[in-house]
């Protein structure tokens, strides 16, 4: 039994990393895969250096979303696609890595990706460029597939403060660029949620310094990004509460 690992959906596979177990408090570096049609735990191939043993990191899994829904789609071989537009590829699809706590209580700061694809699996530590963001735990790491990049938000810092930054890393070059979100700018948080829904990230949740955040949700408009310039323009709106919410949930 464990907490405060990783978790991530491949196709009808769910893959874990690290975490701290239950009863002897340890930091783990282990990794699995849950076979959903079978359900069965299994350890697949893999080379490379994994990363060290973790706690409170973040992930997210960078793929297409034509393989994502095709009925052929393995974890070692990719579906033929005709349609899809090689621009949005990434040089490496899998799952990326970010941040955590290590058995040493370093606050880490590399970005790593298990590479996904061909069989063995392969482990990977991504050299970037840019500006990287501090070590952080408890952020969260979204995949925006419109422009390829990576989107890290919030978290706790080495300096143990609690962040309401944002970065983005371009899977292109694999450079990373501190985003200016202008309007209201989210409360400092970490241990929050974010999804990607269209080209909006929404931010929910999480704890501060001082408290538990509200329900109020956040949606910063990730469409003002501008790639090519390298500049942070981002929109964030504020949804006020369960009201604004269930007004949101009656449109869709």
């Amino acid at each position: 039994m464990r907490r405060n690992h990783i978790s991530e959906l491949i196709g009808s596979l769910m893959f874990i990393h690290g975490g701290i177990e239950k009863k002897s408090n340890k930091y783990l570096n282990d990794y699995w895969f849950l076979d959903l049609d079978k359900m069965r735990w299994m350890q697949l191939d893999t080379k490379g250096q994994p990363p060290p043993p973790l706690a409170y990191h973040c992930s997210t899994l960078v793929l297409p979303t034509e393989y994502k829904l095709h009925p052929n789609f393995s974890v070692y071989k990719f579906p033929e696609v005709p349609s899809r537009v090689e621009h949005s590829r990434s040089k490496n699809e899998g799952v990326f890595i970010y941040g955590g706590i290590d058995s040493d209580n370093k606050i880490r700061n590399e970005l790593r990706l298990l590479k996904i694809g061909k069989k063995p699996l392969e482990w990977c530590l991504i050299k970037t460029k840019g500006t990287p963001p501090d070590g952080r735990v408890s952020a969260t790491l979204n995949y925006f597939e419109e422009l390829n990049v990576l989107i890290l938000y919030g978290g706790k810092c080495e300096d143990q403060s609690i962040s309401s930054d944002m970065f983005i890393c371009d899977l292109e070059n694999y450079s990373w660029n501190k985003v200016l979100i202008f309007d209201r700018s989210p409360a400092d948080r970490a241990e929050h949620s974010s999804c990607i829904n269209g080209k909006n990230l929404i931010i929910f949740g999480g704890v501060n310094k001082n408290r538990y955040l509200g329900s109020d949700m956040y949606i910063i408009e990730l469409e003002l990004w501008n790639k090519k310039k390298k500049r942070g323009c981002i929109k964030e709106n504020m949804m006020n509460g369960a009201d604004d919410i269930k007004s949101m949930l009656k449109n869709i």
